[in-house]
């Protein structure tokens, strides 16, 4: 008989499309010796409460986090529209309980770092020197290039380019299908709109949008 494996338990923190995404997830993690066990989601939206996600419960707020003492979490958090909330949504919860997902069809050079509590999708190629921050969330079919730097808590939605030393600040949006230049440096707090050619800096807090893109508000988020 072969040696069992222990499954550790996991609650997903956001019962939207990316929660439901990394669900499926699991199986793939486990065919390389990586065995969780999902027990539910927790999501402020109190109708979800009590309700079932992709077949899984939905077992309340984020702030009953401390009901479940032994799991680990997976932040799924962050939209467009919330996206500048990740920090304090999941502050209450010790940073060494958050696990770092990475798709096993991603390409991942060797020397790139990695955050704790940060999601990687399939299909997603970072190349060498580049570092991602904590609670990160990389959409598939992402390219990052080399040197870039991605951080804490920021989005980068899917299909988007970030060329050589792009830096991205913390808790940024980046839209999908869009292109950053060389270097370009996107500031605190910044959404970057879908599709949106970036060739200058974007200073922090702004909406820019467009080829080439340009601010279209000076507040990114409904806060």
């Amino acid at each position: 008989m072969g040696a069992r494996h222990l499954e550790q338990d996991v609650i997903i923190l956001g019962a939207g499309g990316t929660g439901g995404d990394v669900l499926d997830w699991f199986a793939e993690l486990a065919a390389q010796g990586l065995h969780y066990c999902p027990k539910g989601f927790l999501d402020d939206d109190e109708r979800k409460w009590g309700a079932e996600v992709r077949s899984l419960p939905v077992l309340g707020p984020i702030r009953a986090a401390g009901d479940y003492p032994t799991a680990r979490f997976v932040d799924a958090l962050g939209s467009p529209s919330n996206f500048a909330r990740r920090p304090e949504l999941v502050s209450a919860i010790a940073e060494d309980r958050f696990l770092t997902l990475v798709h096993p069809r991603a390409h991942i050079s060797r020397t790139v770092e990695i955050g704790s509590g940060s999601l990687v999708y399939p299909h997603v190629a970072v190349s060498s020197g580049a570092r991602i921050g904590s609670h990160v969330t990389i959409l598939a079919n992402v390219v990052v290039n080399h040197d870039t730097v991605i951080g804490d808590y920021s989005i980068v939605a899917s299909a988007a380019s970030l060329s050589g030393g792009v830096r991205i600040g913390t808790c940024c949006y980046i839209g999908a299908g869009s292109h950053l230049i060389q270097r370009a440096v996107v500031g605190d707090g910044s959404l970057v709109g879908m599709g949106s050619v970036v060739v200058r800096d974007v200073p922090m807090g702004t909406v820019v949008v467009g080829n080439p893109a340009r601010v279209l508000s000076r507040d990114a988020v409904d806060r």
